[in-house]
């Protein structure tokens, strides 16, 4: 069994956390072709990495030294860790920022058989050739160095989760926002078409009606043909009027939700470092918002480009 104090676990959590994110990153950034600060947290940590390894360490001891077990106890623990996480996360915020549905032999997109045969060989590594260099690290730095740096990325770490965590929730907000300004716009749309259809039908009995009452009789047709008409444009610009006036009233409803929902800094900042998120119940909203960061980027490259040039 690991003998650490209190500190020592909390600086092997960021250690390991730290490795985490190196390996997201690298691996997100290649396939992006740009640098990605992957991970739910702004700063360079990612803590289902860092539970992970705790989780590993833990799971191998009663394996004693056998490597098969120790893949075993640590595939399952680390797998159990992950789809807790996932789950929740989707629970809580509504986004799935990992998804492994189109993975072979993933359970419901939090877990899949690939990686969970990575954790078990990552279980391996770790206890193996990893932990004991970084055990004679921590363990070397004398208690008051170790409890101060301990206490300094906790505050960091508590601070970056209260941010992240806001601007999930905000996030969110606004998927649930656009979500209801579409459903909104769709009705706003039929009802549209459907107001139109029934006012210029109504505007096409009342003229024929009017044509007709013309053709009764030839006296003083001119001076009857011209007050009709004007009759038949006053009706058309009123109904006209009401329906713009109505439809001002829909759009302002429309916007209503929208308002105060803009994504600042921070929600920007997690929608680029998870370009690969899904909702399964804001899906259209989450790829409306990926469109338009994907564009701003586009946006913000050409721009450069045209600089250089000059």
């Amino acid at each position: 069994m690991y003998s650490y104090t209190i500190a020592q676990w909390l600086l092997f959590f960021y250690i390991y956390c730290f490795f985490g994110w190196c390996i997201e990153s690298t691996w997100v950034s290649v396939h992006q072709k740009r640098f990605v600060n992957r991970g739910f947290l702004r700063g360079t940590w990612i803590p289902i990495y860092g539970f992970g390894a705790m989780a590993m360490l833990l799971a191998a001891v009663p394996a004693g030294g056998n490597w098969f077990w120790m893949f075993i106890s640590g595939m399952f623990f680390a797998s159990v860790l992950e789809y807790i996480t996932g789950a929740c996360m989707e629970k809580i915020f509504k986004v799935r920022y990992w998804d492994y549905s189109d993975k072979k032999f993933n359970l419901n997109g939090h877990i899949c058989l690939g990686t969970s045969i990575a954790w078990g060989l990552l279980t391996i590594a770790l206890t193996q050739f990893i932990h004991q260099p970084m055990e004679r690290l921590v363990t070397e730095v004398p208690q008051f160095w170790s409890n101060l740096a301990a206490a300094v990325l906790s505050i960091l770490f508590a601070a970056d989760v209260a941010v992240s965590t806001k601007a999930a929730l905000d996030f969110r907000r606004v998927l649930v926002a656009l979500s209801t300004a579409r459903e909104k716009a769709q009705e706003l749309a039929a009802e549209v078409r459907d107001n139109m259809g029934g006012r210029l039908e109504g505007l096409k009995e009342s003229a024929g009606d009017r044509l007709d009452e013309l053709k009764g009789g030839a006296e003083g047709l001119r001076e009857s043909v011209e007050d009709k008409f004007e009759d038949l444009r006053e009706l058309l610009g009123s109904r006209l009027d009401d329906l713009k006036e109505n439809l001002g009233d829909r759009v302002e409803e429309l916007r209503g939700p929208l308002k105060g929902h803009r994504l600042d800094y921070f929600q920007r900042s997690l929608l680029r470092s998870n370009p690969g998120a899904k909702s399964s119940e804001y899906a259209e909203a989450l790829r409306l918002l990926q469109k338009r960061m994907e564009e701003r980027r586009q946006e913000k490259r050409a721009r450069r480009r045209k600089k250089k040039r000059k």
